[in-house]
């Protein structure tokens, strides 16, 4: 007689994983697929915005022109930086290309700038994912998260970081900042892993430098990612770690000392430039508007203001000894020496609520990263020290946490503090700790796929503005200003006044290769109908003074300001010759 036995279903245990936690095939197609979104959207950005220049942009342009034909009185310069400005005027010289193609050549440069990024935050990210695998013994049967997870979250919030927050579109040195703080991140957390060679502190020396050069507020940054060397290789002996610090410190000098020694000489003091200085004096003890400081406020006393040879309306007068296209921009460090910041409580209170204001933005606009780190820490929080991961990766956010304080003190804007805030994220994540599951995997999987589409779109609707007119309905707006100037009789070495808001740009200037050697401010324009004859005479003839030709103006001018208006053609550019 047969005897029939139940057929039961076993389940497998919990904590069976039927994929590898760590797996290569997606970690690599992960990278792949990041990469091809990232240079996609990067070069799609690029076209779009390929005629357009902001207020910076200009300034760096007219620096790296200085640097290229040694014209060392404006090359040295108190507020911009030199390095980013020398790459766009190399290769806008090696393309010699007309004034037409300079924008264009100047977001391919920035669209190769952002590829080395890239370049630059894989080996970050390749660096992180090393030192929190290296730490994994001390969470028992917990794991970090696979290399794979990491690059698809990684990847999510640096590609919204470099797109959006920093952009292609802006013609900043501030995507070389990123490059520059993931190789130090990227570096430091090596030499905190590995045997440290000595060719990778003289390494790490050279990067703090370039970064100086590239923005002065990395020098006090890079003085702090020098100060962890000594605390890298605890197993190496005191000698060898000071050794190690001096070589670091070595190149690091050789590096800047070059800027600070020419602008120390320049100021007559010693300093490594007065960008700092004097955004805060602007941002928090509120003199004035850059360039048209006169002295109010209890701020100190002008050196050499803006000369004011009118007063109502104020007329402003910059013609020398500062070059540039718009001189009060071009180095604002000049106009505005003997400004004496001082700590305002109530105003320092005021600056700090905007910028936790502004991080709190930024966390918005990143939520779904959050909500994915919020969930997966949760998922094992009672099993481990999470501040201890992040803990153990210390020398990659050290500076970068410096960063986000310091830019809190001033202004915080996204394209400031994108890359700290990337490295600061990714470190948090970097101290989650999972117990491996079929479970736990898909949940990974799912928060992974979930944070990259959301970036992933947002990137691209960022990147998709203005591309199909900009590829088949290409505009230079702006080069037709200039050449419109030009049919007017202004020609390149030319200078011309100005009743503009100068903070939208100056660049049909720059085209033009004309200067801006004096300016009414646009808010006073109206203050021309009230003038008599008499003064009106007498403004034209301080207009004439310093060599201007013409007055333009944007957009039309209110009538009765006693000058005869142009259109530049449809544009809402106005021009009013001074000299017939």
């Amino acid at each position: 007689m047969a005897v029939s036995v139940p057929i039961q279903r076993i389940s497998a245990p919990t904590n069976y994983l039927d994929s590898p936690w760590d797996d290569e095939i997606l970690s690599s197609w992960a990278r792949r697929l990041f990469w091809f979104f990232g240079l996609t959207l990067g070069l799609m950005q690029a076209i779009a915005s390929r005629f357009s220049i902001n207020v910076d942009g200009i300034s760096y342009l007219d620096l790296g022109h200085a640097y290229l034909t040694h014209d060392w009185n404006a090359a040295i310069n108190g507020y911009w930086s030199p390095l980013y400005a020398v790459l766009l005027a190399v290769a806008i010289r090696l393309c010699n290309a007309s004034l037409y193609w300079e924008s264009t050549i100047t977001h391919a440069v920035n669209f190769l700038i952002f590829v080395a990024s890239m370049a630059a935050f894989e080996f970050f990210l390749t660096g992180l994912s090393q030192r929190i695998q290296a730490a994994r013994a001390q969470s028992g049967s917990l794991r970090p998260l696979p290399i794979w997870a990491m690059r698809a979250f990684g990847y999510s919030l640096f590609l919204y970081a470099g797109l959006v927050w920093i952009s292609i579109w802006s013609v900043t040195p501030d995507q070389c900042v990123a490059i520059v703080m993931y190789l130090v991140a990227g570096l430091l957390l090596r030499m905190q892993t590995a045997g440290t060679r000595w060719n990778q502190y003289a390494i790490l020396g050279i990067l703090l430098g370039v970064g100086y050069l590239t923005k002065a507020v990395l020098f006090p940054i890079g003085l702090i990612s020098l100060s962890t060397v000594p605390f890298l290789a605890s197993q190496d002996r005191v000698g060898r770690r000071l050794a190690s610090t001096i070589l670091t410190a070595a190149m690091f000098a050789l590096i800047a000392s070059p800027l600070v020694i020419a602008l120390s000489r320049t100021k007559g003091r010693l300093t490594f430039g007065d960008v700092g200085k004097l955004a805060y004096a602007v941002m928090v003890n509120h003199p004035t508007r850059y360039g048209q400081w006169q002295g109010e406020g209890n701020v100190g006393l002008p050196a050499h203001p803006v000369r004011m040879p009118f007063a109502d309306p104020h007329v402003y007068e910059f013609a020398t000894p500062v070059g540039g296209t718009y001189p009060p921009w071009y180095d604002a460090s000049y106009w505005l020496e003997g400004v004496k910041p001082h700590l305002d409580l109530k105003e320092q209170v005021r600056v700090l609520a905007d910028s936790v204001r502004a991080y709190i933005r930024c966390a918005i606009s990143m939520a779904g990263f959050i909500v994915a780190c919020v969930i997966l820490f949760s998922l094992n929080r009672k099993s481990y020290s999470f501040w201890r991961g992040v803990a153990a990766t210390w020398p990659g956010w050290l500076a970068a946490l410096a960063g986000i304080g310091m830019f809190a003190l001033i202004l915080v804007e996204t394209r400031y503090v994108a890359s700290f805030l990337v490295i600061l994220g990714l470190s948090c994540l970097g101290g989650i700790r999972l117990l491996p599951s079929a479970r736990t995997r898909r949940i990974v999987i799912g928060l992974a796929a979930g944070v990259a589409a959301i970036s992933l779109l947002a990137t691209a609707n960022f990147a998709k503005r203005n591309l199909y007119s900009a590829t088949f309905r290409p505009l230079h707006r702006q080069w037709e200003i200039a050449q419109l100037l030009q049919q007017r009789g202004i020609r390149p070495g030319d200078t011309v006044a100005t009743m503009i808001d100068h903070r939208e740009g100056d660049y049909w200037a720059h085209l033009a290769q004309v200067r801006i050697v004096e300016e009414i401010l646009f808010e006073e324009v109206p203050k021309l109908s009230s003038l008599s004859t008499e003064s009106h005479a007498q403004l034209v003839h301080i207009l004439q003074a310093p060599g201007a030709k013409a007055i333009v103006t944007s957009p039309a001018p209110p009538p009765g300001t006693g000058f005869h208006w142009d259109r530049l053609g449809d544009s809402e550019y106005y021009i009013s010759l001074l000299k017939e």
